[in-house]
């Protein structure tokens, strides 16, 4: 399947988790009587939450790198000092902290070993918070290391990481705009006119989300973005092609429901006009 068949998929089915996740392959169901029963480990609940982390250790270390990346990216002002750095190193760690002892905490609480399918979805229910928190990234707006951020650079830093920031979030959210656009290619062919007017609509009447969550709720997210600015598109579609272009937005408005769920964040990024279009 190519990467636009594959995007295409993941837009028209809507894979959203809604409610609780399925057991992983790695848990064996057994039957003890008449109910089934899933063979949990330690291990098994770790996975549930970091996915692509084997263990907790390598969750941390993927955390710890994501802060390096942080706060090289506040480097890139120019003008960091070393004592600003420690700073922030010292904030980060703390979220990093924070966040682990709370996982910890919770996995203390969490039943092992042979549990019924309800203490699984029980189980879920409380890591799927701790998941969402992971996904979203531990240094966010909330963070102690964000909090640090005005109070630790000089006004004239701050003002310089702003202005990244936004220039950031702006060619991410271009970027993943343009992949969606593929993605409806598939399904309805778009003219360049089309998807250069798309593109300049999204961009002057939409913003980014403060949070995306996991990498496939974002082309939901842009669906969605799409699905509030019909009236501006509809005028850009045949009649036959806009049938189907309510079908797929459709699966935008889904996401609706996941807001402060999943790691997704739908409030907008406060930019200045002038950095509205890149």
């Amino acid at each position: 399947m190519s990467s636009h068949s594959l995007i295409l998929t993941v837009c028209m089915l809507g894979l959203i988790a809604f409610g609780p996740a399925s057991p992983t392959r790695a848990q064996a169901l057994v039957m003890v009587g008449n109910e089934q029963m899933i063979e949990m480990t330690r291990e098994q609940l770790v996975q549930n939450v970091f996915r692509n982390q084997h263990s907790l250790a390598d969750a941390e270390r993927h955390a710890a790198s994501a802060l390096a990346v942080q706060i090289d990216f506040v480097a890139l002002i120019g003008t960091l000092r070393a004592g600003q750095r420690d700073q922030l190193e010292l904030a980060g760690q703390g979220d990093i902290h924070r966040y682990f002892s709370d996982f910890e905490s919770y996995l203390a609480t969490a039943p092992t070993g042979q549990i019924t399918m309800q203490q699984w979805n029980d189980i879920w229910q409380g890591l799927q918070p701790l998941q969402a928190r992971y996904t979203a990234g531990l240094h966010g707006r909330d963070s102690l290391f964000r909090k640090t951020l005005p109070t630790t650079l000089d006004e004239d830093q701050f003002a310089a990481y702003q202005v990244l920031e936004q220039q950031r979030s702006r060619q991410h959210y271009q970027a993943v705009i343009k992949a969606t656009l593929a993605a409806i290619d598939g399904k309805i062919p778009l003219t360049t006119a089309q998807r250069e007017q798309i593109l300049r609509l999204m961009l002057e009447k939409t913003r980014p989300p403060r949070s995306y969550g996991q990498s496939y709720y974002q082309y939901h997210i842009v669906l969605y973005q799409m699905s509030t600015i019909e009236a501006d598109l509809k005028p850009l579609f045949a009649e036959n092609e806009w049938e189907l272009m309510q079908k797929i937005l459709q699966q935008g408005r889904m996401i609706e429901h996941m807001r402060q769920r999943g790691g997704v964040e739908l409030e907008i990024v406060e930019e200045p006009e002038e950095n509205l279009i890149q």
